[in-house]
Parts: structure tokens; sequence; C-alpha cells
């Protein structure tokens, strides 16, 4: 048999009485639920509080009200007689307890009973104190709406000396922003003739510089064309001494073939005539030394590197430029060195390229460089290609070089990394072979595949340190292909 009461009334029991003993717990828990206090199990009511308590913690919001108002039923504690074997003792047991259940059912009756008559008497009495109740809320309810009305009319005078006052200052604020408005546009006003004053000013700037850069450039011009005169000058000088050992030569000559007309005359006179192998080696000499005479007359000191027809550099001189940049001559030495060289032959160039020309050039050699690595690398299976990225000056620098089957090493490209990452090297990788497809586009007619592509699809190793970054490449690359 249990008896119930509520969750939330348990746990407060529990609470209050953790201070006392057990016994005055279980004692609290039979007075409110009418029953004897050794009906009730006492480890089985205590390991269910803690429980709840735990349970109660668990929970949140509605959960907790409806857990709260749930019924908390009681563990009633159980005592078992040991039953005797003999039916007598048994029918014996069996009448008494007949006897003692019709006696507790007329106490039964006799305490409803009761209860209905003390039921009857505490309606009355509360109806009565409900009367009363009501009638002080409704003097209090009286009082109350008296205090409010007084309290509503102190607010409303308060709210409209605050609502003047705020009118007060939203005029005041009206007129400092009309102010404030005047002041603006007075600034807006002097900004435009400000920035009118400016564009008048830097467009003085640009006639002053374009005047300044005339200036400049009469005086370049007129530099350049004294040294052309002088040029024109020393070359009026080199052409008369030419044409005075042009006439030295001349001279020269007519003696020789004076001599070689008096030899004739003195062959034809001979008794005794030379045979005619002798005369055709001397004939040889002479027309020898003849040729290298006109040669020597015909020859100029000035080297022609500059075509003026076509406003370019000759072919042999933009190779001889490329090599010395192969050879680690900067930009700005190209020029001299070539001018020294030409030097020891007894040359003079009839131009010599600028620092922007060479890099020009340069950009040139990258094109044909990248385009021979198109052609010739497309059709190259089982390639190898090596990777290795280096920092210098604070940036890091990412190489690529392919090698076919005849161990030939190809230079693919050098190019600048934001960071070491495996995604940043495959963009790089990517942009090389890009590049070198963008070049090799005008060649491509008939074939689909782009050079940049069959690279790619022929690579089958790759070669480089230890680095994670590498690693990881190396997984990006195969996702790429």
């Amino acid at each position: 048999m249990t008896h119930n009461l509520n969750v939330k009334t348990a746990l407060e029991i529990f609470d209050q009485s953790r201070s006392q003993d057990e016994d005055y717990l279980i004692e609290k828990f039979a007075s409110v639920a009418n029953i004897d206090s050794s009906s009730i199990s006492k480890n089985a009511l205590i390991s269910k509080l803690y429980r709840y308590r735990s349970k109660m913690k668990a929970k949140r919001g509605k959960l907790k009200t409806d857990f709260e108002n749930e019924i908390f039923s009681l563990p009633v504690a159980t005592n078992i007689s040991p039953v005797t074997s003999k039916s007598k003792l048994f029918n014996d047991e069996i009448a008494s307890y007949e006897k003692t259940c019709v006696s507790i059912a007329s106490d039964l009756h006799k305490e409803q009973l009761k209860s209905k008559q003390d039921l009857e008497s505490l309606e009355n009495i509360h109806e009565l104190e409900i009367k009363q109740i009501k009638y002080s809320h409704m003097k209090e309810l009286t009082t109350l709406k008296r205090a409010h009305a007084d309290d509503t009319n102190k607010s409303t005078k308060k709210l409209k000396l605050a609502i003047k006052k705020s009118e007060k200052k939203t005029l005041f604020e009206s007129n400092k922003k009309q102010k404030s408005e005047e002041k603006l546009k007075e600034v807006m006003k002097s900004k435009t003739d400000l920035t009118y004053k400016h564009i008048l000013l830097q467009r003085q700037l640009t006639r002053y510089k374009s005047q300044k850069q005339k200036q400049k450039m009469g005086a370049i011009l007129s530099k350049v064309i004294i040294q052309e005169k002088n040029k024109v000058i020393k070359y009026i000088s080199e052409v008369e001494t030419l044409k005075l050992d042009n006439m030295k030569l001349k001279a020269k000559i007519n003696e020789q073939q004076d001599k070689i007309t008096t030899m004739s005359h003195q062959l034809d006179s001979m008794e005794e005539k030379e045979s005619l192998t002798d005369l055709e080696t001397s004939i040889r000499s002479i027309s020898e030394e003849r040729d290298y005479l006109h040669t020597l007359l015909q020859d100029n000191s000035e080297l022609n590197l500059f075509n003026v027809e076509s406003n370019r550099y000759t072919p042999q001189t933009r190779q001889c430029i490329m090599n010395l940049t192969s050879h680690n001559v900067s930009s700005e030495n190209v020029g001299p060195v070539i001018k020294q060289v030409l030097k020891l032959a007894d040359k003079c160039p009839n131009a010599v390229p600028s620092r922007k020309t060479v890099d020009n050039i340069i950009a040139e050699k990258i094109a044909i460089g990248q385009k021979q690595i198109g052609t010739t690398l497309t059709g190259q299976k089982n390639t190898c290609l090596y990777g290795d990225e280096t920092r210098k000056f604070g940036k890091t620098y990412q190489t690529f070089l392919l090698k076919d089957e005849n161990k030939n090493v190809y230079f693919l490209g050098l190019r600048d990394m934001l960071d070491k990452a495996a995604s940043t090297t495959l963009d790089v990788f990517k942009n090389i072979l890009d590049d070198i497809s963008d070049i090799c586009e005008q060649n491509r007619q008939q074939d689909i595949t782009s050079p940049g592509h069959g690279i790619l699809c022929n690579i089958r190793d790759f070669m480089s340190d230890r680095a994670q970054t590498n690693i990881a490449f190396n997984d990006l690359l195969e996702q790429y292909r």
C-alpha cells in the first residue's frame, strides 16, 4: 500500500529536515501523509529522494514544473510473518481478521459521518471569511484607485512640464542645426573653390612639366646633334685618310702592273722560257695581293649592329645579347661590353642597345625558350619533374625543371610565391604551364590538347626534398591531373 503526495513538497520536506536525523524526516513524511511512521521504508525513501533531487536539477522550464507536479509515492515497509503449516491456526487467523475488518468498517462509517459534519461547518466558516475578504479587498481597491488618480495627475503635470522643456530644447537645437547647415554650405562653397583652384594649379603644373620636358629634350637633342657632328667630322677625316690610302694603293697597283708588263716583255725576250707552272703561281700571288688591297680599300671600321631601314637590331646582335645575359652580364652593362669587345677588333658599332631594349630581348629569349619547351616536350613521355623552393631577401622563390628519357634537362620556370603552402606551389606550376600554352597557341592548329596539358600528362615522377609541403603537393598534383 502506498500514500501519494507532490514531488515538490516531498523535496521541500527533505531540504528542511537535512539538518535533523533520519527519524525526524520519516516522522515528518508520516505526519504529512497521515500514516504511521513504522510503515515507511527508511532506506528506500532516502534513496528515492536523492534520485528525484538529481532529476530535478537536470530539468528546466516547463519540464521542471511538470516534474514538480508529479505524484510522489511513499515506499511502505512490509513485514513477512511466517505461515504456520497447520490448517487450524490458519482458520483461526481468518476468523480474527474478519472480526477486526467488521470493527474497522463500523469505525470508518462513524468517522465518515463526523467528517461530513466537520466539512459542512468548515464550508460555512469559509463562506463568512470569503465575504469579509471581498469587503476588505473592495475597500483597498477604492483607496488604490484614488491614490492612482492622484499619482496620474501629478505625473501628467510633470510630463507637461517635461514636454515644454523638450519643445524649448528642440527649438534651440533646430536653430543650431540651421546655423550649422549654413556653415556647411559656406564650407562646401569654399571646398568647390579650392577644388577649382587645385585643378587650375594641376593644369599649370602639367604645362610647366611639359615645358621642362621639352627643354630637357631640346638639351638632349642638342647634345646628340653635337655628338653626331663630331662623329661625322671623324668619319670625314677617316674617309679622307682612306682616300689617300686608296690613291697610294692604286699607285702601288700601277707599279705592280708595270712590273708585270716588264716581266712579260722579259719573258718574251728570254731565249729559255720558264715553265708555265711558275708563271701561273706568280700570277696567282699577284692577283691575291691585288684582291687583298681591294678588300683593304673597301673595308670600313664601322660595324652595322642596327638596321636603320627595319628599325631594329640584326638577328646576330640579338643572339649576342641573349648569350651575354646568359653569361650573367647585367642589362646595363651589355652595351659597354659590346663596345669594349669591338675595340679589340678596331671596330666601332653604329648603335649600342639600351637597358630597355636589352630587357625586351631578354623577354624574347624567355618566350623562345618556352616555345622550344612547348614544341619538344609535348611528345616526350615518362618525364621527371624536379622542384625546389628557396628564400632570398625575404621572398620565397619556386623553380621547376623537367628531365626526359634521354637525360636532357629543361628549365620550365622560376616564380616568386606568397608562402610555402602546397596549394600556392600548385598554382605557380599551373601558371608556368599556362604561359607555355599561351606562347605555343599560334602553332597549335589541329591539336586539341594544349602543350601545358601534354607536359602535365606525361610526368611520371616528381623529385624534391623531404618537406611536408612537397608531400602535400604530390597529392594535389595527382588530384589536378
